[in-house]
């Protein structure tokens, strides 16, 4: 059964449900390689739509991630430039190794879905094509 008919309906009727996040993401094929390849698309698609408030809106989101992520919004904002609108004071984090990298990188993404999926604001995130992800997407 091809599943993509029906996420897209489950899809269109979260969108019609105020106050509700959509994010959506989507691994490639050619871009197997590239880290963090699906949840940049997803991270990009959140940006966009919490952008898309007005200036009171966003400034409960500003609170609410800049309170959650704390030093690490700069890890969100590295990986999507846009997510710096939102955050734009994000502090520089000090380079470490590559291990290291990874581990702050699940740190700030489940701390930015904590901020964002709240009984208030349920999220769907919607990554297609995880078959195809690079094993850091997984991570």
């Amino acid at each position: 059964m091809n599943m993509k008919t029906p996420m897209r309906a489950l899809n269109l009727s979260f969108v019609g449900r105020a106050p509700g996040l959509l994010a959506v993401g989507k691994c490639d094929l050619y871009q197997q390689h590239t880290p963090y390849l699906g949840w940049t698309a997803a991270l990009e698609s959140l940006t966009h739509h919490l952008l898309a408030g007005g200036d009171a809106r966003l400034q409960r989101w500003r609170e609410a991630l800049t309170g959650e992520l704390g030093n690490l919004a700069r890890v969100a904002v590295d990986l999507v430039p846009e997510f710096g609108l939102i955050v734009p004071d994000a502090p520089s984090v000090l380079p470490v190794g590559p291990r290291e990298t990874q581990a702050r990188m699940c740190i700030a993404m489940r701390r930015l879905l904590k901020a964002c999926a709240t009984e208030r604001h349920p999220l769907l995130l919607f990554v297609v094509d995880l078959h195809w992800a690079d094993p850091a997407t997984l991570e």
